[in-house]
């Protein structure tokens, strides 16, 4: 960021993609006073207190939100809140326990996980042994992928429930056939007729 700025003299910049690269390129759009747009970091701090950082998509309270509101509209009182370590996952994670909590439903526990992990077993046997009924992820898809293959092998058959990146191409690869019935919520402009084709028209056929 700071070559970018201070060399090629760019005016503004898109990007990071995630959290972490967002939040630290963001110091040299506030030193310098350089536009800088991410179009997917759901961070809610990333532009919190910040003047020339801005973002194109949902906040991750919102996709909290909706999770949640999904989750309980089907019935599910007793969710394992499932939140990576890194600065999304910790952020998405505390947003899905303030979402539960506004509903009335407490998380029957909250585990954590590393990102690109190799080894969910440990995160899936809490949540099986605390009664959970649901799993309430919030991950990359890859991990979201391991999620979904671990619980199959213990034969935990309990839903699984994502944000947009468990729609991540390289997940379903990983999970094979445990990956049906993986749920996810994503934000789209209803207001564009092509969209409102595709939801309400082939996909519902689809369905």
């Amino acid at each position: 960021m700071e070559k970018r700025i201070t060399q090629d003299e760019v005016e503004a910049v898109s990007g990071g993609t995630h959290a972490a690269t967002t939040r630290s390129n963001r110091m040299g759009s506030e030193k310098y006073g350089i536009v800088q747009l991410t179009p997917q970091a759901q961070n809610v701090e990333a532009t919190q207190g910040v003047k020339w950082l801005f973002r194109g998509n949902a906040v991750d309270v919102d996709n909290a939100d909706a999770i949640v509101d999904l989750a309980a509209a089907m019935g599910f009182k007793k969710p394992s809140i499932q939140a990576s370590t890194s600065a999304f996952g910790v952020s998405g994670g505390k947003g899905l326990e303030a979402a539960a909590t506004k509903k009335g439903i407490k998380a029957v526990n909250v585990e954590s996980h590393k990102e690109a992990g190799t080894d969910l077993t440990a995160q899936v046997l809490a949540a099986k042994s605390a009664g959970a009924d649901l799993l309430l992820t919030w991950a990359q898809g890859v991990d979201v992928a391991l999620f979904a293959k671990t619980k199959k092998q213990l034969g935990f058959d309990v839903p699984l429930f994502g944000i947009d990146a468990a729609m991540h191409k390289a997940a379903p690869p990983i999970a094979g056939d445990a990956y049906e019935g993986v749920t996810a919520v994503t934000y789209v402009d209803t207001d564009r007729p092509e969209v409102n084709d595709l939801l309400f028209n082939r996909f519902v056929k689809a369905i």
